[in-house]
C-alpha cells in the first residue's frame, strides 16, 4: 500500500516537472534501453547486465554528448516477465533543453546505441538488434497536448510498474508455488 502511494506521488511530481519544463520551451524524449534475454537467464544475470551497462555507458563520450543537450533525466528500471523469461529494461525520460532539435538528438543516437550494444554484449555474451536495443521517442513543443497526455502515461509507467498487465511479484510467488518454473 505504501509503495503504491509513493509511486502515485512520484507520478504527480514528474507531471509537474514536465509542465514546468514545457513552460520554459523545453521538450522531451524517452529512451528505452534493453538487452537480449531468454528463459535460460536468471533475473539477477539480466538485471545486472542492464544496470552495469547503464552505469558504464554514462561514462562514455556518446552519453556525455547526449547529456549536453538535456537539462535532466528520470531513469526508471522496469522488470517484466514473459515467454522469453525475465526482461529488465530502462526507461529514460530526457528533459531536452529549449532550442535543441530532435534531429540533434537523433544524430547522436547511433554512437550511443553502438556503445550500449557493445556493453550488453560484454555483459551477457549477446546483444539485441539495433532496432530492439535502444528506442528513442520524441515529444515536440508543437504537440504539447499530445505530449502532455503521453507524458502523464509515461509518469505512471516510470513510477508504477506494478500497474502493468502481467504478473506482479505476489502472483509470481503463487505461480511458483503451483509449479511454474519462472
Amino acid at each position: 500500500m505504501c509503495c503504491a502511494k509513493i509511486k502515485a506521488r512520484r507520478a504527480v511530481e514528474i507531471e509537474r516537472i514536465c509542465d514546468a519544463h514545457a513552460v520554459v520551451g523545453g521538450t522531451f524524449s524517452m529512451i528505452t534501453a534493453t538487452v537480449r534475454h531468454d528463459r535460460s537467464m536468471s533475473l539477477e544475470e539480466v538485471r545486472s547486465a542492464v544496470a552495469g551497462s547503464w552505469r558504464k555507458v554514462q561514462r562514455l563520450k556518446s552519453w556525455v554528448d547526449l547529456r549536453e543537450k538535456i537539462v535532466g533525466q528520470v531513469v526508471a528500471p522496469e522488470v517484466t516477465v514473459g515467454e522469453n523469461g525475465w526482461h529488465p529494461h530502462l526507461h529514460i525520460l530526457l528533459f531536452v533543453a529549449a532550442g535543441v532539435s530532435s534531429d540533434a538528438l537523433d544524430s547522436l543516437l547511433p554512437e550511443f546505441v553502438g556503445d550500449w550494444l557493445r556493453l550488453v554484449n560484454e555483459a551477457l555474451g549477446k546483444s539485441p538488434s539495433v532496432e530492439r536495443g535502444v528506442h528513442l521517442l520524441h515529444f515536440g513543443a508543437d504537440s504539447a497536448a499530445a505530449a502532455s497526455g503521453y507524458l502523464s502515461k509515461v509518469a505512471k509507467e516510470l513510477t508504477g510498474g506494478e500497474m502493468k498487465s502481467g504478473r506482479d511479484p505476489f502472483a509470481l510467488l503463487d505461480d511458483v508455488a503451483q509449479g511454474d518454473e519462472i
